[in-house]
């Protein structure tokens, strides 16, 4: 949420994602699913406001894989909005390969990029 709030108010890039990461770091220890969903789509969409559609898409397959097809309650990024717009920034089978490699890859190495 406060990585959410910083990338708001414009305060960087930098402050945003160490807030994210923090707060992965943390949802992942207290074995959180959706929460860690949650936090990955938030660096997805750093990581896409940074210029980096394929980590993006691969941080969205690890989505996909913890909430197994289900859908993600709403929080401070949408996951099918962030979803579109990584798309959009690079579309057709690259997305959908990157987005396979992410879901088929433990999430602790799909982050470690």
């Amino acid at each position: 949420m406060l990585g959410s709030i910083a990338r708001a108010d414009r305060k960087g890039v930098a402050a945003a994602s160490a807030l994210h990461a923090a707060a992965l770091s943390i949802r992942t220890e207290l074995g959180d699913a959706v929460e860690t969903a949650q936090s990955l789509v938030g660096i997805a969409l750093l990581a896409l406001d940074a210029g980096e559609p394929e980590f993006s898409a691969r941080l969205l397959g690890a989505v996909s894989r913890i909430v197994q097809g289900g859908t993600l309650p709403p929080g401070p990024e949408d996951h099918a909005s962030v979803q579109r717009l990584v798309a959009r920034a690079m579309p057709g089978a690259p997305f959908r390969e990157a987005h396979s490699r992410g879901a088929a890859e433990p999430v602790a190495e799909v982050i470690e990029e």
